[in-house]
């Protein structure tokens, strides 16, 4: 799944299991495909760290770095993500025809993998 434009996007992953994007960014943290990181790993290391425990404190009031709070910098972060007059922003406002393999992408992109 694309970063961009998830400041409109309710339903995360491919069968939509996360409603937010703060939920949404800790699974590939955790996930042993991924960092494969336990719970509060993350938050630890960014805590030893020299520049990233007064920036959380300016942004979230607090110098304590938590899962929770990098969750929510991260959702932030990807939420200012976003396309503007991209060929397929033009395409959805009839400015725009797709090419074939634009065409086809299109429609692999919007039928497959079944989430089921």
């Amino acid at each position: 799944m694309s970063l961009t434009n998830l400041l409109w996007v309710r339903q995360l992953f491919w069968e939509g299991r996360s409603n937010s994007l703060e939920e949404q960014v800790l699974v590939p943290l955790r996930h042993a495909d991924e960092m494969g990181l336990k719970l509060g790993e993350a938050a630890r290391a960014l805590q030893k760290a020299t520049r990233y425990p007064a920036l959380f404190k300016r942004v979230f009031g607090s110098a304590t770095i938590t899962d929770t709070l990098i969750g929510k910098a991260i959702a932030r972060f990807e939420r200012t993500l976003i396309s503007a007059n991209s060929p397929y922003d033009q395409y959805l406002q009839d400015r725009y025809k797709l090419t074939e393999p634009e065409q086809r992408g299109l429609t692999l992109f919007q039928t497959a993998p079944s989430p089921e």
